[in-house]
This record gives structure tokens, sequence and C-alpha cells, in this order.
């Protein structure tokens, strides 16, 4: 399980520089027409492992495929323009917003009741990614970044309707079908 968790921190840790490097290669949609299909294979592999697709209930499909586009068509372009856009250090730290935006999002559609401990530190993480941010080795926040910066705000807060969106049909369905169906 450790080497799980540390496997998961390198690749999210290397994600964006090789995302920058790959850029210069592929445009950004060129590079998003490759990750899908494999993606998509990947999840579809594990989930033949490990039981089987299945489909949503007829209920769940509007759902499933709205927050399909909106996180697989949305988030997703902003995502890989907002890299474009930016330099790979900006966009991380701004997507690292996301578990603030996602607590703040499920208070407010009443699916969370945070305690205040929580919201310390979500407070704190908001004004880490400020400090980062304003005064950070390495971060370009300027006009030359702005609109890659603006997508990288618009990717996190996607990707954060997105995460709230799917609560319910993920503790129905499980994540792994949920993010399937979705993909």
């Amino acid at each position: 399980m450790e080497f799980s968790l540390i496997a998961l921190v390198v690749i999210w840790g290397i994600n964006f520089p090789i995302i920058k490097v790959a850029l210069e290669q592929i445009p950004p949609l060129g590079f998003n027409s490759l990750r899908f299909p494999l993606a998509s294979l990947a999840i579809f592999i594990l989930l033949l492992v490990g039981g089987g697709m299945g489909l949503p209930e007829r209920k769940d499909v509007l759902r499933v495929v709205g927050l399909g586009i909106l996180g697989n068509v949305g988030y997703q372009y902003f995502f890989i323009m907002g890299v474009a856009g930016t330099t790979a250090g900006n966009a991380s730290v701004i997507l690292a917003s996301v578990p603030a935006w996602t607590a703040m999002l499920s208070t407010a559609v009443g699916h969370e009741r945070l305690p205040r401990a929580v919201w310390v530190g979500v407070a704190g993480a908001m004004l880490g990614i400020l400090l980062v941010v304003s005064g950070g080795q390495g971060l370009a926040f300027s006009f030359a970044t702005l609109r890659g910066d603006l997508l990288m705000v618009g990717a996190a807060l996607t990707w954060t309707v997105y995460t709230v969106g799917a609560k319910s049909l993920i503790g129905r369905y499980g994540p792994m079908r949920v993010t399937a169906w979705t993909l």
C-alpha cells in the first residue's frame, strides 16, 4: 500500500513538467486525444479484472452523461489549454486548490458539515497557495500567463463541481464504475 501511495505522489509530481514537454511537440487537443483512449482502455481492463463495468440505473443516465461532459470535456479542455498557456508550476499550484474548493462546495450544497478544524485547514491551504503564488520561486504569474492561469482556475472549479456532483453516484456504484461511465 505504501508503495502505491508513493508511486501516485511521484506520478502526480511529474505530471505537469511531462505534459509541458509533450505540448512542445503535440498540440494540446491532440495530446488529449491520445490520453483518452489510453485511459479508457486502462479503466476498462481494470473493471474487467475486477468484476465488470455494469450500467447505471436509467434514472442516473442523464446525470452520468452530464458529469461526463463536465468532467471529461469541460475539465480536460480547461486543463490542457491552461497547462499550454501557463507554466507547469502555476498550473500545479492552481490545481492544488481543488480539495479546498471541493470542501467549500460540498458544504454549500449540504453534502458535508465540516468541523472548524477542517475550515482552518482549508483557509491555511488557500493562504499557502496565495503565498506561493505571490512570492514563490519558479512561479511566473504575469500578463503572459494570465489566460492559462484563468483556464487552470476554470479547470479547478470544473473538477470541483464534477467531484461534488458525482458523490452520490460513487456511493451507489463505486468510483471505478462512475469514472468509466463518465469517461
